[in-house]
């Protein structure tokens, strides 16, 4: 009798356990697949670097992972990870080690590389003029395309600005339609940005610039158990341009 309650307490063990009344429970099954979408950005103008991070399981917030980035813990609130980092941490033109923990699911480490420093040719106080403008930039090392943006002045009728992905070269235009809305000039100064980014830019509300919605690089994580994108970017000290009354 002994023999046969140690073979059935052996099976229970290997497909489940038994309940208090005897019925067989299944164990709680852990979803492990990850989505992480993180992105690391040093601005030239301030000199600063900080880094958004995203993380989900099973398609749900999750903010109790360990996150660090060169060593350094980033800190999470209800929905994501983020940290400025002071002067000199995480400069441009390196690569840096992203370590994410979720207990004993997942402990990865990603690489993410930040392009190398650069600037926009000729930047000044520039007047619209009603065509398109132009814009040219020097070369950033380690790069796999380039952002233009524009945002519009405060208290503008629209806060849509304009932004475009380009590769392969080092000058781009902006359309003057980037200046008007509903047919009517946006007066005031807009702020140009040029931002060279390595990998996959994820949008984030701590970029001066919306990112583009089309035509830039797919999702660069495809694992079995986890997903997303990951990038670095260097923002270009910006330029601007005058828009006046027509």
């Amino acid at each position: 009798m002994k023999k046969h309650i140690l073979i059935f307490a052996i099976v229970a063990l290997a497909t489940g356990f038994v309940s208090c009344d005897g019925d067989l429970v299944k164990p709680t099954t852990v979803d492990r697949s990850h989505t992480l979408e993180a992105l690391l950005v040093h601005d030239m103008d301030s000199g600063l670097s900080h880094i958004n991070l995203t993380l989900t399981r099973g398609g749900t917030d999750l903010t109790t992972a360990i996150v660090t980035l060169g060593g350094l813990t980033i800190s999470s609130d209800s929905t994501d990870y983020f940290r400025q980092f002071t002067t000199g941490q995480f400069p441009a033109g390196a690569s840096y080690s992203l370590r994410v923990i979720d207990s004993t699911i997942m402990d990865t480490t990603l690489t993410i590389t930040l392009p190398g420093s650069f600037n926009i040719v000729d930047a000044g106080f520039r007047n619209f003029t009603g065509s398109a403008e132009a814009v040219s930039w020097t070369g950033s090392t380690g790069t796999d395309g380039y952002i233009i943006a524009t945002t519009t002045p405060p208290g503008a009728s629209t806060t849509d600005g304009y932004e475009l992905f380009i590769s392969g070269t080092l000058e781009g235009t902006i359309p003057p339609d980037a200046f008007n809305y509903l047919s009517n000039r946006i007066e005031g100064l807009h702020t140009i940005y040029l931002a060279s980014y390595k990998g996959t830019p994820m949008d984030s509300a701590d970029l001066p610039f919306d990112i583009p919605a089309t035509g830039g690089p797919t999702n660069n994580l495809a694992t079995e158990n986890l997903t997303g994108r990951i990038g670095g970017m260097v923002i270009a000290l910006p330029d601007s341009i005058t828009v006046p009354a027509s």
